[in-house]
């Protein structure tokens, strides 16, 4: 019979002893591992939470530092998700983007949101941004707010306006030089100075704190904005510039008579040689629509009612002629009306033939906003919905349409996209006047559906290689495109755009307004060709 050995007590001891601590090792890398791993899992599901400054930086690479700080006031601390997709909404890109789809929003709205979460969106946004199927400026459409108790302002020829001049897009920016055609003065801090003609002042060296103001004026000229060398970079200004540091930069705004105002306005929208009764006409447009603005809400953080760029009505681009100041004076003190306020007077510069009411900017229409058709013999407007009888409408040139001295009336653009993204075009649907409503853009990364006027003509834009008018000739290209009655064909080197129209299409056409005026209209008869069931009305009469 083998013998066993007996161990020795000590031994035993020394042997459970080690065997204890190995397993009470073994069991706290095994503690830690798992609270590594959920850790780890919950950082990556939830991470650090992040503050509303943090999503404001995130999203600095979009280059619209206004837009952005706009939306991040409503950001609250720390961020939460119902917060951040409201910031989203603001810039338009929360269902361009398909946000929706990454997780339950509405579930987690008062949860903090995670920077694993900020990290995501943002590239996924970041993505559509850099293939140029998005552009964070937002949408032109400058609709009426809906108010309750409104009334007709009260306006008269010393109302002034407050116009905040852009610079380079920007509403503000890092260094702003002055000067004057004739002596003038710069006041600020409570001091006056005196300044010479033609002499420039860096506003940067006044010592100005933030939320303090420069006034410049010139009693007997006007004043222009310079570069840093004294060249001249504006035409002269009536009125003042009032001139405001902010925290990221100064902010210019033209305080104007708003019958100067106008005289800078309709000579930079229509071209002076047109005809008397068509300027009188945009004169009107252009009055009603400023009075209009007076009672919105634009810029309260610059105190300014509009800006100078085509989002509102393009303005001082070119010196005023004096047939354009002879039309504002005709027409002194009158706006069109509808009922007892001022009426959406929009216009651009030339239809296809046929205009569009406010279903291009997703707004309910309005009487005197319909689809017209600006054709000296055929009044009748027809039905361009259907694919067909637009690309048959389109492709001819009638000579009896109001607009057809325009070289925008047809065009024909070519789009190059990179190679690589293999753009694929689809009208999904047009309005009846023919306008593209919805348009899907196909790439290898995906597909989006742009539903806003503005938008596709942005977006289609960014490729925009060649465009040529009515007549085989050039046009300048810019980084819209003309306009969005179009139709679509795919050729070897890109693809081909077929369309007519250069601008929104809602409301006046000033070409169109212009071929009116040669076929012996006057100024009311072009008015109620393009505003029907409007009214003029005087909200002033000229000192005697």
């Amino acid at each position: 019979m083998k013998k066993y050995r007996v161990p020795d007590k000590k031994q035993f001891k020394n042997q459970f002893v080690l065997a204890s601590l190995c397993g009470i090792c073994v069991l706290l890398i095994g503690v830690i591992f798992f609270i590594s791993n959920h850790a780890a899992a919950k950082s990556s599901a939830t991470g650090d939470t992040v503050t509303a400054a943090q999503v404001e930086e995130a999203y600095a690479f979009l280059n619209q530092s206004q837009a952005v700080t706009e939306a991040a006031k409503q950001l609250d601390e720390p961020c939460t998700y119902g917060a951040y997709q409201q910031f989203l909404e603001y810039l338009n890109v929360w269902k361009v983007a398909n946000l929706s789809n990454l997780l339950d929003w509405e579930q987690q709205k008062n949860e903090p949101l995670s920077a694993w979460r900020l990290s995501q969106t943002r590239a996924q946004v970041a993505e559509l941004f850099e293939t140029g199927m998005y552009d964070p400026v937002q949408s032109a459409v400058p609709a009426v707010q809906e108010m309750e108790d409104v009334h007709m302002p009260e306006v008269d020829a010393s109302t002034k306006i407050h116009v905040l001049l852009l610079q380079d897009g920007a509403c503000v920016g890092d260094k702003v030089y002055v000067s004057a055609n004739e002596p003038y003065t710069v006041t600020f801090q409570g001091v006056t100075r005196q300044k010479k003609e033609h002499k420039i002042v860096n506003i940067g060296k006044l010592g100005l704190e933030i939320g303090e103001t420069a006034v410049v004026s010139s009693e007997a000229g006007k004043v222009y904005l310079a570069d840093q060398d004294g060249e001249r970079d504006t035409l002269g200004y009536c009125g003042d510039l009032r001139i405001t540091r902010y925290v990221d930069g100064y902010a210019i705004v033209n305080v104007v008579p708003i019958e100067d105002y106008l005289c800078g306005v309709v000579q930079s929208e229509m071209p002076a040689y047109f005809e008397t009764e068509a300027l009188k006409a945009q004169v009107v447009c252009a009055r009603t629509y400023i009075v209009l603005q007076l009672m919105q809400d634009n810029y309260p953080q610059y105190g300014a009612d509009v800006d100078d760029s085509v989002q509102y009505q393009a303005y001082n681009r070119t010196a005023p002629d004096e047939r354009v100041v002879e039309a504002v004076r005709e027409v002194y003190g009158q706006i069109l009306t509808k009922g007892d306020l001022p009426a959406e007077t929009y216009f651009f510069s030339t239809s296809a033939g046929v205009t569009s009411g406010r279903e291009l900017w997703g707004l309910p229409q309005l009487d005197y906003l319909q689809p017209v058709r600006g054709n000296a013999d055929d009044k009748s407007v027809p039905d361009l919905s259907d694919e067909d009888a637009f690309r048959a409408y389109i492709s001819e040139q009638v000579a009896s349409d109001y607009d057809s001295d325009s070289s925008y009336y047809r065009w024909q653009a070519l789009l190059q996209p990179d190679e690589e993204l293999q753009v694929r075009l689809k009208v999904l649907e047009r309005t009846a006047s023919g306008a593209v409503s919805r348009l899907r853009i196909r790439t290898q990364n995906g597909e989006r559906e742009l539903t806003n006027e503005h938008e596709i003509r942005r977006a289609l834009g960014r490729w925009l290689s060649e465009l040529q008018d009515k007549d085989g000739e050039k046009l300048p290209v810019g980084d819209l495109l003309p306009s969005v009655y179009f139709y679509v064909q795919p050729v070897e080197n890109g693809i081909v755009l077929s369309g007519g129209g250069l601008g929104h299409g809602i409301g006046m056409s000033q070409y169109g307004a212009n071929g009116c005026a040669q076929a012996g209209m006057d100024m009311e008869q072009i008015l109620q060709t393009y505003y029907p069931g409007t009214k003029l009305y005087r909200l002033y009469m000229k000192d005697k």
